[in-house]
């Protein structure tokens, strides 16, 4: 008989167009056979409802519950409007107000513990356990901890994924005074601990990751995800290489911390020898974009459905410097046979020690940047053999029945 898992989420697995979903996406997929698997998702609106059918549609075995938390009768002229007026806010936000760091960092707990204290979702949750029969509940992200203490039943089993350990990303932040990052931390695990207690497994992605959380306790286990073959666009590498991609959104803050450090810091002050343009896909503000108005190297792509033409004579950059868990662009640049130069750092997971660095160009340093620069522009065989090197690596060691009979077993 098959066991039956309920999954809870706080992002949804599709469409597999960023990290979260991609780590799902590639379970429910190749597990929804071997376990019954229930995903139970919130819903702000109704383009979540649909995602979650075309899921269905492509996992035909997964059962999906959905909480519907919207009103279809808030009219399109409505949201054109409030879409406007968000605009139009952060425009004279950063051309005219003062910028105070400090209040933004001041959100950056009190916000986020508590993501699921909808009633209504709670007690939808709650009859769900009660009225249905499962061998192990998994939360997945950061925001459902606070559902943990929801399950009553001691033969319920619980897993926590944990997709980026929030109190290691804080120790990273670059630009917070000491005295108020050390509050940050310390309030944070804290909060980490006392929840995790209550689960029987918590599974990271990266053995940097375990080391982390395993000061705090002992039942964390290593489950790194792979790409499903769905996001396979690029089958062979390119000849030539003539620009830098990134990929990600403003809305995870190390996509905006590393950017912009890479942007002030490297590229603009080397933009007569770094010639290539950078191409930036993902959601970013108005307040960000006109920043870089005057850069005509600098593109703002938007959301694009599919990477295919991005990666043609493309390296792809990932100069994030805070976080953790593992970068699904990455793994997705070695599968699609693109060159990758990141920071160590960004690359968490995707190297096995200091000299374990052919499959990747990494650099730390404006100098360093500009040296490995250099040689990608006279050296197109070299930045093949990166990239084919990258691909060998993700076949290695992203195999997909490995990772399978891995989650499985904590299963």
């Amino acid at each position: 008989m098959k066991k039956k898992l309920l999954i809870v989420s706080y992002v949804i697995p599709f469409p597999i167009n960023h990290g979260g979903a991609v780590a799902q996406y590639f379970f429910l997929k190749n597990l929804s056979n071997e376990f019954d698997i229930t995903l139970l998702a919130f819903a702000n609106d109704k383009k979540v409802v649909y995602s979650l059918n075309e899921l269905e549609q492509r996992i035909p075995s997964l059962e999906i519950k959905v909480f519907e938390n919207f009103n279809e009768v808030i009219n399109y002229k409505t949201r054109i409007i409030n879409k406007i007026i968000k605009n139009c806010y952060n425009i004279f936000k950063f051309l005219f107000m003062t910028k105070n760091k400090e209040n933004e960092d001041n959100q950056v707990i009190y916000d986020e513990y508590f993501k699921f204290d909808n009633k209504k979702f709670i007690h939808f949750f709650n009859q769900i356990i009660t009225n249905n029969y499962y061998d192990c509940v998994q939360f997945e992200f950061f925001e459902t901890l606070s559902l943990i203490p929801s399950i009553q039943k001691n033969t319920i089993k619980k897993i926590f994924i944990y997709h980026e350990i929030r109190s290691k990303r804080y120790s990273l932040y670059n630009d917070i005074d000491s005295i108020y990052k050390q509050f940050m931390i310390n309030s944070m695990q804290l909060v980490e601990n006392a929840y995790l207690n209550l689960v029987d497994k918590i599974v990271v992605f990266n053995d940097l990751d375990k080391h982390y959380l395993s000061q705090f306790n002992d039942k964390v286990v290593v489950s790194p995800y792979g790409i499903t073959d769905e996001l396979l666009e690029k089958v062979e590498v390119s000849e030539i290489f003539n620009k830098l991609i990134f990929i990600g959104s403003e809305s995870h803050y190390p996509n905006k911390e590393g950017l912009s450090v890479f942007l002030d810091t490297i590229y603009l002050p080397n933009k007569d020898f770094i010639s290539w343009p950078i191409y930036i896909t993902g959601n970013w503000s108005d307040s960000f974009k006109i920043k870089y108005n005057n850069y005509s190297r600098i593109i703002f792509t938007g959301l694009l459905k599919d990477f295919k033409d991005l990666y043609e004579n493309a390296v792809l950059l990932t100069p994030i410097v805070s976080g953790s868990g593992l970068r699904t662009k990455i793994l997705q640049a070695f599968l699609n046979k693109v060159p990758v130069i990141s920071t160590k750092f960004a690359s968490e997971g995707l190297f096995k020690n200091a000299s374990d660095t052919n499959h990747i160009m990494f650099y730390e340093t404006e100098t360093d940047f500009l040296d490995l620069f250099r040689r990608i522009k006279e050296d197109s065989f070299y930045t093949k053999k990166i990239a084919l090197s990258g691909n060998e690596y993700y076949l290695k060691n992203f195999d997909t029945e490995t990772l399978n009979v891995i989650r499985s077993s904590i299963y």
